[in-house]
This record gives structure tokens, C-alpha cells and sequence, in this order.
């Protein structure tokens, strides 16, 4: 019924704001608490309304953020299944919604924790397949959304992540090429918005990562 979805969605989101709370606070436990909570409300809302793709989004986002609570907690095999539940779900939405843009930075973002998993596990190959893979997602979203000054930082973020993976694979020219179009994509960016204490302290590390890279070839 209509009410009860009203009354499990309001609950939902009052747990997502109070685990956001306690997660920004680095109170772990208390914050998975909320969002298994979270969690459940999404559930039960795919289950009363399983043809309305907005709550299969929540059940998505509910996931990630307990894939986020259990990576900070050291619990990284459950974390990767969170990840990769919540990637599969986006995956099928996104099936139905291909013009979905937001959705598709969602799912990028998903796409990019099961790969900093993966690398710190040291599964660098498929840490540097999914690096890659997501540098692919996100040059299109930027060509569809060039005034999206977000997802181009978050393309530049990424070519970061890749070339220093690819520096300490020992893949120098592809490390070199990464890092140099992260150094260009960032010098617009804070060209645009020079009081931009985010993207400048990100091209101070792309500048870093290159000098070493220099020095090591």
C-alpha cells in the first residue's frame, strides 16, 4: 500500500542521515547499525513496489554505504560484496535508464571501491582493469556533461589512482600519460576556479606523482 511505503521510506531516510552522522564521526559501529537498517527499509520497499526503479536505486545506495562501513572496519571480503551487490543493482537500472547520467557517476563510483579493494589486496591486475574500465565511463559522461566541473575532477581522480597503479607495475609510459593528462585536466580546473583548495592540493599530488615517475624512469 502507499502509506506503507511513505512510512518505510521516511524511516529509510532517517536512518541514512543518522548513519552518515556517526560514519562522518568515524563511529563505525553505530553507523552500520543505521544503515542495516537502511538496508532493511530498501528491502522492504523493492519488495512492496518491485516495479519502482527509485527504490532499487536506495537498495543500491544502502549497500555501498555498508561496503564503506565494512572496507573502515578491515571486514573486506564483505565489503567487496556489498560493493559488487550494489553494482549489479545499479547495472540492471541503468539497463532500463541509458540516458542516466547521475545514475552511471553512481555506479562509477561503486565500480571504483571494488577496485581499491582490489588493490589493496594486491589483485593489481584487476584493480588496473577496473581503473581503466571507469576512466572509460567517465570520459563519456564527461563528453555528454562538459560543464559537469565534478566528474571531471573525478576523471582526473582516476587517471591518478591508474598511473601511480601503473608506476608501481612498473608500467612507466603509461603511469607518465595518466598523470600528465591528470596535470592538464586539473590546470583547467583550477584555472576556473583558482580558490578551489580541493583541486589545487590534487594537482600538488599529480605533480608529485610525476616528478617520481621522471625520477624512476
Amino acid at each position: 500500500a502507499p502509506h506503507v511505503a511513505e512510512a518505510q521510506a521516511e524511516m529509510g531516510i532517517a536512518a541514512y542521515w543518522l548513519g552518515l552522522h556517526h560514519y562522518r564521526q568515524r563511529r563505525f559501529e553505530q553507523a552500520r547499525m543505521h544503515w542495516t537498517t537502511y538496508l532493511r527499509t530498501s528491502e522492504a520497499l523493492v519488495a512492496l513496489q518491485p516495479g519502482r526503479m527509485d527504490w532499487r536505486i536506495e537498495l543500491s545506495y544502502a549497500l555501498n554505504n555498508l561496503g564503506a562501513v565494512a572496507r573502515d572496519q578491515g571486514r573486506t571480503g564483505e565489503a567487496l560484496g556489498y560493493f559488487r551487490r550494489s553494482a549489479r543493482i545499479k547495472s540492471d537500472v541503468l539497463a532500463t535508464r541509458p540516458d542516466d547520467d547521475a545514475l552511471r557517476y553512481d555506479l562509477v563510483d561503486t565500480l571504483s571501491w571494488i577496485s581499491s579493494v582490489d588493490e589493496s589486496e594486491g589483485r593489481l591486475r584487476d584493480a588496473s582493469a577496473g581503473y581503466s574500465e571507469q576512466i572509460g565511463m567517465l570520459r563519456r559522461l564527461v563528453a555528454n556533461k562538459p560543464d559537469a566541473l565534478l566528474w571531471q575532477r573525478r576523471l582526473a581522480t582516476s587517471l591518478l589512482s591508474c598511473g601511480a597503479l601503473a608506476a608501481s607495475r612498473g608500467l612507466l609510459d603509461d603511469a607518465k600519460a595518466q598523470i600528465d593528462e591528470a596535470i592538464a585536466l586539473l590546470s583547467s580546473l583550477t584555472a576556473r576556479e583558482p580558490g578551489n583548495q580541493g583541486w589545487a592540493h590534487d594537482l600538488a599530488l599529480a605533480h608529485v606523482e610525476a616528478s617520481e615517475i621522471a625520477w624512476i624512469r
